[in-house]
């Protein structure tokens, strides 16, 4: 199998046959179209019209662009990776403290030079699911209508004397059924199906992935209200099993469009659960003295307007202290114009005298501008640095002191 290595966001050129080309832009528009994987909040921001952007240059070569994700795509003998565009240890740190992975005793493979993000994802649910195994699967009471021998629950008569008429005895029933055919365990079913199935992946891990799968016997079809199924107080245990399979799920896709082979991938989308990942690293360190929180505000007009802005700082319920808005992108050394407007309109919104802007990049690039009675100051996380932990803080000491010594004056 041919392995070419793409980065998010940028174009980079490939070979291509017309076929491979085709089913690209197929999977890239179904991708877009597909709510559970952009999320279900609603969003201001226009959305593009394909994931992964393949343009023709000429005879057999492409360009191609995965957008804002991070993952595998596979064309029958070709495989495509994707990586961030940050260093993988820092976005792993971002992904955990947004809550969107877990804390694993199993780290290792990060340090591996071919851990990819879709291989990472698999191990760390297989562990998952192997632990959760060793305890007990959930049960529960389901709904089953059936045709018996015996009476059980409630008869349907019509149903029954139209059985005994037609010389085929059985009485149709209503009954509660207790097993583990369940939302929780038909995800995690699904998810072991996938993993077992998928050719990126060594045959240790699909191996063990059919294992888990074996184990989940009696556990029926995944059902498209599964997806938004969560865990509670008593399936606790299931936390960090059920979270990775949704993700491989909603991250999953398969086309068996015209081709000889089938087109598969597992995209993540990375640009809201970074955002949130800073946001949940500011609060933690500067909890003491700012508030800081993510807040809508309405506009008035003659339509619908919101102002969103990542970071809102302040302890008031009106107006804000400052604001601030996180960009996914390396920084270029200076506050973009269409960056400046926006986040100058959050500072005249929130009637917030500053503002800021966070990229990533050397941790030392900083810049600022003055837009009448506003102010609009960068920063970046340090992706150099060895521990992301360590970038973290040192961006919450630059904020903490931007905070202090601008909003004193």
């Amino acid at each position: 199998m041919r392995t070419e290595l793409l980065t998010e966001s940028t174009a980079q050129e490939l070979r291509l046959h017309s076929d491979q080309a085709r089913r690209l832009r197929q999977l890239g528009r179904s991708l877009a179209s597909n709510t559970d994987w952009w999320g279900v909040e609603p969003r201001e921001t226009r959305m593009p019209s394909s994931v992964i952007r393949c343009t023709h240059l000429s005879g057999d070569r492409y360009e191609v662009r995965v957008s804002d994700a991070i993952g595998a795509v596979g064309l029958g003998d070709l495989q495509l990776l994707v990586q961030p565009k940050i260093p993988m240890r820092h976005l792993l740190y971002l992904l955990r403290e947004a809550d969107q992975l877990p804390r694993t005793d199993d780290d290792s493979a990060e340090l591996e030079p071919d851990a990819t993000f879709f291989s990472l994802v698999a191990r760390w649910y297989l562990i998952a699911c192997e632990r959760l195994l060793r305890r007990d699967l959930i049960r529960d009471y389901e709904s089953v209508t059936a045709d018996l021998q015996t009476v059980r629950g409630k008869i349907h008569p019509v149903a029954t004397v139209r059985s005994v008429l037609s010389g085929r005895p059985s009485v149709r029933c209503d009954y509660e059924h207790f097993g583990v055919d369940n939302p929780l365990n038909r995800v995690l079913a699904a998810a072991s199906r996938v993993l077992s199935a998928e050719p990126s992946l060594s045959d240790a891990l699909r191996r063990r992935s059919r294992r888990i799968y074996a184990r989940l016997g009696g556990v029926g079809e995944l059902r498209p209200t599964d997806i938004r199924s969560a865990t509670d107080a008593r399936s606790l245990h299931y936390r960090d099993a059920h979270s990775l399979a949704l993700r491989i799920l909603i991250g999953h896709g398969t086309s068996t469009q015209a081709g000889k082979s089938p087109a598969w991938t597992f995209l993540f989308r990375t640009p809201e659960p970074v955002e949130e990942g800073i946001r949940t690293v500011i609060q933690r360190h500067l909890s003491h003295t700012w508030g800081v929180r993510k807040r809508g505000r309405a506009l008035l007009g003659a339509k619908r307007r919101t102002l969103n802005p990542d970071l809102v700082f302040g302890n008031e319920a009106v107006d804000a202290d400052a604001v601030g808005d996180v960009k996914y992108r390396l920084s270029s050394g200076g506050i973009k114009t269409d960056h400046l407007y926006q986040l100058t309109a959050f500072a005249a919104g929130y009637h917030a005298p500053r503002a800021v802007l966070i990229e990533f990049g050397s941790g030392d690039e900083t810049d600022h501008v003055e837009v009448g009675d506003y102010r609009v100051d960068s920063f970046s996380w340090d992706i150099h640095m060895e521990d992301p932990e360590d970038a973290g803080r040192q961006l919450a000491t630059h904020l903490e002191q931007w905070l202090a010594t601008e909003l004193a004056a």
